[in-house]
């Protein structure tokens, strides 16, 4: 009986979890072009950020990590500005251009700056976007990973 109790809270910890992420994505969808998000004190699994010209940064305490499977942010939007964020732990597949905030080509005029990233593969992947702006940042790779495929630019 305890054992089933404690798989149904380990459950609903995690039903709760899931939610909270749709909820904070739902609240990115819905903000009007140049508004400001803080994103909460929590750890988040991904987000993407696709209304254009928003600013969004992280409270002190907010750590982005996507369990190691593909991007931790997407930025498809123009004008976005994304800073001073704690990313970590995103995909490391090279073929798929797994980063830690990836800036899709539509992206145009991206600011992304003073972030701190640690993980494998590319830090901050700009698909052949213009007008990207990536400044301010730490990235620390993976030393288990073979140095063009650490994330830290070599």
């Amino acid at each position: 009986m305890y054992r089933i109790l404690r798989y149904g809270v380990a459950l609903t910890v995690a039903l709760l979890s899931l939610t909270a992420q749709a909820d904070l994505q739902e609240q990115l969808d819905a903000l009007e072009p140049g508004a400001s998000f803080e994103l909460p004190p929590e750890q988040i699994s991904f987000l993407a950020i696709r209304v254009p010209g928003v600013s969004v940064s992280c409270h002190a305490e907010t750590v982005i990590d996507p369990g190691g499977q593909g991007n931790a942010v997407d930025i498809v939007a123009e004008r976005v500005t994304f800073s001073g964020c704690a990313v970590r732990n995103w995909g490391s597949n090279l073929n798929e251009l797994d980063a830690g905030i990836f800036v899709a080509r539509e992206a145009r005029g991206a600011v992304v700056e003073n972030n701190r990233l640690q993980g494998p593969a590319f830090g901050v992947g700009p698909e052949s976007t213009p007008d990207v702006t990536v400044r301010g940042y730490r990235t620390r790779g993976y030393e288990h990973i073979r140095r063009e495929g650490r994330g830290n630019g070599g």
